[in-house]
């Protein structure tokens, strides 16, 4: 389902990716493998942006990661890649890129909120509120090993309330959140 009006673009689609999938790229060592599978939520890089060869992260990542440390010990985040590989990009303006994530679907709803929150602290430290746009992209699997795609594109105003309709509007896994994301 899109939703697009006045270069507000929100999609959710059907997606291949997953825990397992980004745990297994090529630059994930087997070290951090472990720490990865215990988490219910990733920060995943992105592998080209532009000309450059990822993976990386956008400007403000380590922010957004101590953040979601401090606010969803209970998901235990972590970033998909090595103290040491860790690189950022940015681009210029009023562009607030939070990057991607992989979340399980019980966390979902509180992910949204709290990543919500996160825009709304970065807006109240910015001088160009009402100017800023969000760029964001999270993809929610559920118990049975399914995938779905958010993708957020538009004014920071319009983020809050269109990414939760998108997050309500899955359909959600009734019981725990997995403990591990490995092969069952």
């Amino acid at each position: 389902m899109a939703i697009t009006k006045n270069d507000i673009i929100i999609s959710t689609s059907n997606s291949t990716d997953s825990f397992e999938t980004w745990i297994e790229k090529s630059f994930i060592p087997e070290s951090l493998k472990p720490s990865l599978r215990a988490s219910s939520l990733l920060i995943v890089p992105s592998e080209f942006i532009r000309n450059i060869e990822g993976p990386v992260f956008p400007t403000g990542t380590e922010d957004l990661y101590f953040y979601l440390k401090e606010k969803m010990p209970n998901l235990n985040p972590e970033l998909c890649i090595n103290d040491e590989d860790y690189r950022e990009y940015a681009f210029h303006g009023i562009l607030l890129i939070l990057g991607s994530f992989v979340v399980t679907a019980i966390a979902a709803p509180v992910f949204a909120n709290v990543i919500s929150e996160y825009v709304k602290k970065k807006l109240f430290e910015s001088d160009d509120k009402k100017d800023t746009e969000v760029r964001f992209e999270m993809t929610v699997t559920d118990e049975k090993g399914s995938s779905k795609s958010i993708k957020y594109s538009g004014p920071a105003a319009q983020f809050e309330s269109l990414l939760k309709r998108q997050v309500n509007a899955l359909p959600t896994s009734k019981g725990k959140a997995r403990e591990k994301h490995g092969p069952k």
